[in-house]
Formats: structure tokens, sequence, C-alpha cells
């Protein structure tokens, strides 16, 4: 089951909103990169820990099949918002705490 899009969701970011709104207008496979998709990909090790937000966009682009853009981007930002706190992640109720870089690298 996939969030719904961010333009409809309340509290959303207004950048991501816009983002996603424009994505849905045009109908283009392009992940938006936002706070949570940026540091969630990060530590599940996506991208690399220097990679910045827009250098991410351009690597989802080159990298996703269209059919999995939406779901990874909406599951990014579920995730990233209910497990992967930027400040506090709750990496002890993570489905993905097996895969995740992070977890490695900290002693969480």
């Amino acid at each position: 089951m996939f969030a719904a899009p961010l333009c409809l969701q309340r509290g959303a970011e207004p950048a991501s909103q816009a983002a996603e709104a424009a994505r849905l207008q045009v109908l283009q496979p392009e992940v938006p990169v936002d706070t949570h998709v940026h540091h969630t990909s990060q530590r599940l090790g996506l991208i690399g820990p220097k990679v910045n937000a827009d250098k991410a966009h351009v690597i989802f682009a080159r990298v996703l099949p269209p059919e999995w853009v939406y779901p990874l981007h909406a599951n990014l930002i579920t995730h990233g918002r209910q497990v992967c706190h930027a400040q506090r992640p709750a990496c002890a109720k993570c489905a993905l705490y097996q895969q995740c870089v992070y977890v490695g690298s900290m002693n969480v």
C-alpha cells in the first residue's frame, strides 16, 4: 500500500508538495528528493554519504525503472517520518535493520 501523493498530504513540506504536484502534472517518472528521501536514502546506502539532494535526484533518475519511482519516493518518505527520524531513528523497530548502512556505522 502506498502513501497518498505529497501534494495531498497535510504537513508535507511546501517544496515536497510542489515537486510532487509538478511530477504528477507532467507524469514524468522523477524522484523529488526532499529531506526524508535524502537522509533515508543515505542511511540505507542507496546513495553515498557525500551525495547532495541534487545529485541524488540525478542518480535515482538514471538507475530507477519508471514503475519504481513513485513507490520508492512514497515509501522513503513514510519510512523517514515513521521510523528513520533525522534526530533519533527508531532502529529497533526498523524492518530494514539488517540491511541498513547507518546501523553498521553507529552504536545504535
